[in-house]
């Protein structure tokens, strides 16, 4: 369900990429981000919150938890982060308890997200990844954390091998991982290398757009290949 006025985000997306210059697009992207008032953005299937069945731009609040189902799936302005949660996804939105870092749960499923420059901690149930300004993509399974940090910094480190830590700072898709929650399964292994897989550029800029941002790596996507399921 589009719960947006009757235009077409995404012609007027494409219309801002076929522009000349990053002005006009930046341009854009803050009258969508004008359009898009924080909350439920867009919706499919059944999407809950808190466990009851979420309704037409409703305002997610901080400690809410946001559950889609099978099918399902909502795009979403929380502050000055924007999300895009897949079906079968279950997250805990960062609460108001006064830390100088917030915390956004994701229990399982899959979860892009753009952020502003406050300090955020993700955590998985086998991951913990401190970003700020950022773009990621993670899938959250029982078995392992896929995370990919689209563009900019995040510090990546295990729950299962603390000493498993890595900082990164990429500029598109450049060091996607897994992490295992049973490393004997990988031949002790916690971390390692992945493919970028399942996810696009086009929804970055979209989801940058509805807070009024573009993409570190600029207003027009880069051809790469990503591998979808």
């Amino acid at each position: 369900m589009n719960i947006l006025p009757s235009f077409s985000r995404r012609n007027l997306l494409r219309l801002g990429l076929s522009l000349a210059g990053a002005g006009a697009t930046l341009a854009l992207t803050r009258r969508l981000a004008a359009m898009a008032a924080p909350g439920m953005v867009e919706m499919q299937g059944e999407v809950r919150v808190n466990g009851a069945q979420g309704r037409p731009r409703q305002v997610v609040q901080p400690g809410d938890r946001v559950t889609t189902s099978p099918g399902g799936g909502a795009t979403l302005v929380f502050g000055n982060d924007a999300f895009l949660l897949r079906e079968d996804t279950d997250v805990i939105f960062p609460d108001d308890s006064g830390r100088a870092e917030r915390v956004l749960t994701v229990v399982s499923g899959k979860l892009m997200g753009v952020f502003g420059r406050q300090k955020l901690r993700i955590e998985t149930p086998v991951a913990t990844i401190g970003i700020r300004g950022t773009g990621v993509y993670t899938e959250v399974y029982p078995e392992r954390t896929y995370f990919c940090l689209c563009y900019g910094k995040a510090e990546l480190r295990s729950r299962i091998d603390p000493v498993y830590v890595e900082n990164l700072d990429t500029v598109h898709h450049d060091a996607p991982r897994n992490l295992y929650a049973d490393p004997a399964q990988r031949g002790g292994l916690s971390m390692e290398a992945a493919d970028m897989v399942n996810h696009k550029d086009e929804k970055l800029i979209l989801l940058e757009s509805l807070v009024g941002r573009i993409p570190l790596f600029g207003p027009n996507p880069i051809e790469m290949p990503a591998k979808e399921k």
